[in-house]
């Protein structure tokens, strides 16, 4: 058996930047969070209740199911995501351009009123949805609908990426891992969210995706069983860096 520690010794290169789009995250008990949106010149204030369903941990996953990373993680949440809400996809046609259309529905519930949140990606054919190298135009659709109207823009993935993990690890940082589930859920589950989807956005937005390797672990002589590993150096740095 083969055994190997991986770990890099190499710190990532992580710089902040302006983005213009916000994402302000803040619990406030009772079941419910405040998501702002700032995005287009435009401020949203969402209250989704986590006793109607989910809450920004959604985006977060819409987010991460519109990208491959050259394995299938990304496509297995997709899958549950769509017994859940039904995903649209569709290969190239003339329709579209030619290129392939993945398109992620959310709802956001405030005890009330409802918010329709749609996320979508083009890319081209043979591209199957992986991340854009840094300078390269990367086009999300993201619409609000709700009683105030239908809100649509067009933004760029990385820049939607770095709103999501600043959002995050400024919310994280306030009020920690507990604190945060707590109070965004007084009795039933708050805001949770998986860590792998939250390291992916902040290595895409911070152009660091050498965070996200994979190295061998260990294997067995005869390569039916193993493990593989990336660097949790390099994915707490990606943590705890502020934006």
């Amino acid at each position: 058996m083969v055994r190997a520690r991986y770990g890099t010794g190499v710190f990532l290169k992580l710089n902040q930047r302006i983005c213009e789009i916000r994402v302000r995250l803040t619990p406030i008990g009772a079941d419910f969070m405040q998501v702002h949106f700032r995005i287009g010149g435009d401020n949203h204030y969402f209250y989704p209740s986590c006793v109607m369903g989910d809450q920004f941990s959604s985006f977060l996953t819409a987010v991460y199911c519109l990208y491959n990373e050259g394995y299938d993680y990304h496509q297995l949440h997709m899958r549950q995501w769509k017994r859940r809400y039904g995903c649209e996809f569709q290969a190239p046609s003339k329709e579209n351009g030619d290129r392939y259309f993945r398109s992620i529905p959310i709802l956001w519930d405030e005890e009330g009123r409802t918010i329709d949140v749609t996320l979508s990606r083009y890319c081209a054919k043979g591209d199957c949805f992986s991340i854009v190298p840094e300078g390269l135009p990367d086009p999300i659709n993201v619409e609000f609908s709700y009683n105030k109207g239908v809100f649509r823009y067009t933004v760029d993935g990385r820049d939607l990426c770095y709103a999501i993990a600043r959002g995050y690890t400024e919310a994280l940082k306030k009020y920690g891992f507990q604190g945060y589930l707590r109070s965004t859920g007084m009795q039933y589950i708050g805001d949770t969210f998986e860590m792998e989807e939250l390291l992916f956005v902040k290595a895409y937005a911070l152009n660091a995706m050498e965070a996200r390797e994979l190295k061998t672990a260990w294997e067995h002589p005869r390569g039916w069983m193993g493990a593989q590993a990336s660097s949790f150096e390099q994915e707490l740095e990606l943590l705890l860096f502020d934006m």
